[in-house]
């Protein structure tokens, strides 16, 4: 039986050192923490290994050089698929998110102006110098009192969407050159040691029957 978690852990490795890189950016550029809304971010790094874990499923069986130029092309078309995320992701964390009063490294979910609350809105009425999120959160307990339901949920799916868009595009395009570039070793590895162990029996049967031909002679 395979043990499984030598073949598992340097995938995980793998993963963890694109989402650690450069000082965890994009753990760090993640949509906010909130409830119901970190599960579904969290997901986001085992979709990453699932597209590592295809990738060397695809290349087990046959050799680099035959699939060398599918896994180039792939990477420069992955790497053009994550150009528009990288514009339109700051665009929209920019839009459904907002940075609460005297707390500069917190950012919490909003709506637009469309899905305020009936209570909301006669506030903004009211003082309409005080219509955007950051204010609104001063003067409203959650954000429950602020926005409807409909709206909040419509922000969390486009932040979510954005945010994987990005990370799955450009994790998966830096897979593919490492592929190209480490000569098919990064995702090899569970066909190397099976090989290995399957080399590491040969030569002590070899080395069996040559002592049984001399004990004969």
């Amino acid at each position: 039986m395979p043990d499984f978690k030598k073949l598992f852990t340097p995938f995980v490795g793998v993963v963890t050192v694109l989402f650690g890189a450069f000082n965890h950016f994009l753990t760090r550029i993640a949509p906010p923490d909130e409830t119901g809304f970190a599960f579904a971010v969290g997901v986001v790094p085992f979709a990453v290994l699932i597209v590592l874990l295809f990738m060397a499923a695809a290349t087990q069986q046959g050799s680099l050089f035959k699939y060398r130029r599918g896994w180039i092309v792939s990477g420069m078309f992955l790497a053009l698929l994550a150009v528009p995320a990288i514009f339109l992701y700051p665009m929209t964390l920019d839009r459904y998110t907002y940075v609460p009063a005297g707390i500069e490294k917190t950012r919490h979910v909003c709506a637009t102006s469309e899905y305020l609350t009936p209570r909301a809105q006669q506030y903004v009425r009211e003082n309409p110098n005080d219509s955007s999120p950051a204010q609104l959160s001063r003067n409203f307990e959650t954000a429950e009192m602020i926005w409807e339901r409909p709206g909040r949920e419509i922000a969390q799916q486009r932040l979510l969407g954005t945010y994987a868009w990005l990370v799955l595009a450009l994790c998966s395009a830096i897979l593919c050159f490492l592929e190209v570039i480490s000569d098919g070793k990064m995702t090899s590895i569970a066909t190397r040691q099976k090989r290995g162990a399957q080399r590491t029996g040969r030569p002590n049967e070899g080395r069996v029957v040559t002592r049984a031909r001399t004990k004969d002679s």
